[in-house]
């Protein structure tokens, strides 16, 4: 993942909550990807403007008590929704 590249979602992907659980269907790729709060937030903010970089910096001045585990837990959620294909870098 480069840090400096935007992130989009992949238009084969929806996100639907159910019970309070964000979940992402791909219906070509037949998965469900289950989101918690964070993962589903930091998706939200892949849409093709945001880099990881801005994403973390983003974070880190909203929540600036969590900023010391922020940058490897936004860099392991990206790569876990890259490796799902749920996000496309641009």
């Amino acid at each position: 993942m480069e840090m400096q590249k935007p992130l989009h979602k992949n238009p084969g992907f929806h996100m639907e909550t159910i019970d309070g659980e964000a979940l992402l269907y791909s219906q070509s790729e037949t998965k469900v990807v289950s989101l918690n709060i964070t993962a589903h937030l930091i998706w939200e903010m892949c849409n093709g403007q945001n880099t990881p970089d801005a994403i973390i910096k983003l974070l880190c001045e909203t929540y600036p008590g969590a900023a010391g585990d922020i940058p490897s837990d936004v860099r392991q959620i990206l790569g876990q929704l890259l490796k799902h294909k749920a996000l496309m870098q641009l």
